[in-house]
């Protein structure tokens, strides 16, 4: 189990949605020269880190029902 309770860990996502959210924001507007250099960064860093937090935003209860399972049993393959 988590020692975070379900509110922190909204709070915690929905903190990084917002700030990765306004970087992306702000690397759009900025200069060309300045955006140049960003832009794969937020690519590969910055579009995912806001899609996995909105989808955990949207969706927590099943991540965390989803995180939560567990296999019941040893799993063999039959030869």
């Amino acid at each position: 189990m988590s020692a975070f309770t379900p509110r922190t860990q909204r709070t915690i996502a929905r903190t990084i949605h917002i700030t990765v959210g306004l970087l992306l924001g702000t690397i759009v507007y900025a200069p060309v020269y300045v955006g140049a250099v960003l832009i794969p960064i937020a690519q590969f860093v910055g579009i995912p880190a806001v899609i996995i937090t909105g989808l955990y935003l949207w969706r927590q209860a099943q991540v965390r029902s989803w995180l939560r399972r567990r296999p019941s049993g040893p799993t063999t393959t039959a030869a």
